[in-house]
């Protein structure tokens, strides 16, 4: 540990100091180029040990409290990302009350602080707040609650409540929309906009690792789904963002949605391979799976270059998926799931954890096992144009009778049609359509099938190619 600027190597404390008067002057790029350094210190002195203590710091910067602020942050964060086994409870206190004093010095200001920080340190602010708190949370159990406040769910909802509201960014993106500028002196802060609008998305996974999937789409209201979009200049927090999207329709059984916003982010990942980081990585693989589950549930062409690479690079899940190990697949790749309060449990066997995993999977394994059957059925249908209930029936690997195949296609019939979102709307909302090609109906004992895909008309382009070959050649004529 170091307990004094005695023991502090020269070039880290040249670089706190720099990194101080950088903030203090509110350069943006040297701000910028002294946190993206942090990561290069931190390998070369402190790869397996902590930073120096915040306590010796401080007399270093004048004990500044916005950069004190800031240190213990990243202090705190280095504790959990590297030194991840010695995390304890007066860690996760230190860290809480640090966030709380932050959030309060930033809330209670009657003009925006001079702060200029960068859009990817206020991300990473917040998505590591939130990952502190489903860390907590995770090992929190109910006689805990009575002796520990910390990382209290409904204070977590507020401070980012607060910050969405303080910056005042819903009315700053509908602004945007019609060209307008708000005259709000927070409003135009870089800092508290951006604080606003990674707070929107943060608060989408709040919703989403306590369970209500309704809620956290709609949160993401106000935040348009673009190439454009503000979200798109930190690649965390677009991957991020796109996860927990995919995710929600996922839960809410708008597969093809799901399956849209999957393959979406995962061609972009691909594009940006050599920038990816740890985490981008592992949150490309958790994708890839629930792509692979959700192929299987709902049957879909994709793109060739994601599908490609989820057959040849991710082989394992396909393999998986054949096998019906779902269970398995979607606790890899889910959120790690809190409770709001903490379950009591006897014995040490089951964290708060486990067991919101539990109940959030065991809702989606029966929404799979209602569907076990639909896909071969689907596959038969698209055989014919018209079969009986009985020709069917007597089709099928797993024998069911007459009645219980009726049900089985009242329930693809049910299945089949999803809420399914357009351009421009808002996450939430969406028209129903058939996710499939294949539509049919039931007249007694006969199903009469319908295929729907829309066949391309060539025509258009073979006159259109024809007229252009026409005048290639009059060109050529003329020439020669």
């Amino acid at each position: 540990l170091c307990t004094s600027t005695v023991e502090m190597l020269e070039d880290v404390k040249e670089y706190i100091v720099g990194f101080y008067e950088s903030v203090n002057a509110g350069d943006s790029t040297q701000i910028s180029t002294a946190y993206d350094n942090w990561n290069k210190f931190t390998e070369k002195h402190f790869k397996q040990s902590e930073w120096p203590t915040p306590e010796t710091v401080s007399p270093l910067v004048k004990n500044d409290q916005i950069f004190m602020f800031l240190y213990r942050g990243l202090w705190y964060r280095h504790y959990y990302s590297k030194l991840a086994k010695d995390v304890n409870s007066d860690i996760r206190v230190g860290s809480w009350q640090n966030y709380c004093a932050l959030f309060d010095h930033l809330l209670n200001v009657k003009k925006p602080l001079a702060l200029n920080l960068p859009a990817q340190w206020s991300w990473d602010l917040l998505d590591e707040y939130l990952y502190q708190f489903q860390e907590a949370k995770s090992r929190q159990k109910a006689s805990d609650e009575a002796t520990d406040s910390s990382w209290d769910t409904v204070t977590v909802f507020k401070y980012l409540h607060k910050l969405i509201e303080k910056s005042n960014i819903k009315r700053t993106l509908a602004d945007e929309e019609k060209g307008v500028r708000s005259s709000n002196e927070f409003t135009r802060s870089h800092l508290y906009t951006y604080l606003g609008y990674w707070s929107i998305i943060n608060m989408c996974r709040l919703n989403i690792i306590l369970g209500d999937y309704f809620l956290a789409l709609k949160t993401l209201d106000c935040i348009k789904i673009c190439k454009k979009a503000r979200y798109t200049q930190v690649t965390a927090a677009h991957i991020s963002l796109y996860y927990y999207l995919g995710f929600a329709y996922m839960m809410l059984r708008r597969y093809s949605d799901a399956i849209k916003t999957f393959v979406t982010i995962l061609l972009f990942i691909s594009r940006i391979k050599q920038f990816q980081t740890r985490d981008d990585s592992k949150k490309s693989d958790q994708m890839y799976t629930l792509l692979a589950i959700l192929l299987t549930i709902c049957p879909k062409r994709i793109d060739e270059h994601v599908n490609n690479t989820l057959k040849q690079d991710h082989a394992e899940l396909v393999s998986a998926m054949a096998h019906r190990e779902v269970e398995q697949l979607f606790s890899y790749a889910c959120p790690k799931f809190v409770f709001v309060v903490p379950p009591t449990v006897e014995g040490d066997d089951l964290t708060a954890q486990s067991s919101a995993l539990d109940l959030q999977r065991t809702l989606f394994l029966k929404e799979v096992h209602q569907q076990a059957l639909l896909p071969v059925i689907t596959s038969y249908l698209k055989l014919y144009s018209s079969i009986t209930l009985d020709k069917l029936a007597s089709l099928l690997e797993n024998k069911v009778d007459k009645e219980t195949l009726r049900t089985l296609l009242l329930c693809l019939s049910h299945k089949s049609h999803q809420l399914r979102w357009s351009s421009g709307s808002t996450p939430l909302e969406g028209s129903w359509e058939l996710a499939t090609n294949l539509d049919f109906s039931i007249e007694g004992d006969m199903i009469h099938i319908t295929d729907t895909t829309e066949r391309k008309k060539y025509a258009r382009a073979f006159l259109r190619n024809a007229t252009k070959l026409e005048e290639v050649m009059k060109d050529l004529q003329r020439k020669f």
